[in-house]
C-alpha cells in the first residue's frame, strides 16, 4: 500500500490510563515519546500496526536503538513496559502495535490506496500518450527534413 502522511491521535491520549502510567515512570517523558516513534514508524510501514524496517525485515531491537537513539538496555526495558500494558506484541518475529485500527483509519487508507492508484495509472496513461505524441511529431520533422532528390540534375 502507498505511503501515507499522517496517524490519529486522540486528544484525550493524556487521559489514557496506560499513558498515565507510562508518564508516571522515572523517564516517563522518554517512554511517551517512544510510544509516539513508534506509532508513528507503524503508520509509515502501513502494514496493520507491523513494525519493519524494509519490506518483509521486521524491526529488530537493534534496529530500534539505531532509529531512537536509546541504548539497547534501556529500549528493550521500555519495549517489554508496552508489551505489559498490552500496548504492543510480537508475533512471528515481528512487533505489533495492538489495537492499530485506533491508530489508523483503515476505510480511509482503502480510499488513498484507490486514489493514488487511480493518479499512477493517468500518470503512466499520459506518459505513454506524451511518448506517442513525441515518436510522431518527430517523424513529422524527419518527413519535413528529408529533401527531393529527384528534382535535382546531375551533373556530368
Amino acid at each position: 500500500m502507498g505511503q501515507v502522511g499522517w496517524i490519529k491521535l486522540n486528544t484525550n491520549i493524556f487521559s489514557n490510563r496506560k499513558i498515565k502510567i507510562l508518564l508516571k515512570e522515572r523517564e516517563g517523558d522518554t517512554y511517551f515519546r517512544i510510544w509516539i516513534q513508534i506509532l508513528t514508524i507503524a503508520g509509515e510501514c502501513n502494514r496493520d500496526g507491523g513494525l519493519y524496517i524494509s519490506d518483509n525485515t521486521p524491526f529488530k531491537v537493534k534496529d530500534f536503538t539505531n532509529i531512537i537513539g536509546k541504548s539497547s538496555k534501556t529500549f528493550t526495558k521500555i519495549l517489554q513496559k508496552f508489551i505489559d500494558l498490552g500496548m504492543l506484541y510480537f508475533k512471528n518475529d515481528t512487533y505489533f502495535v495492538k489495537n492499530w485500527s485506533k491508530y489508523q483509519s483503515a476505510d480511509k487508507l482503502k480510499k488513498i490506496g484507490k486514489s493514488n492508484k487511480v493518479i499512477e495509472e493517468n500518470l503512466i496513461e499520459k506518459s505513454f500518450n506524451n511518448t506517442t505524441k513525441e515518436k510522431i511529431r518527430k517523424e513529422e520533422n524527419r518527413k519535413e527534413t528529408r529533401v527531393d532528390e529527384s528534382n535535382f540534375e546531375t551533373l556530368d
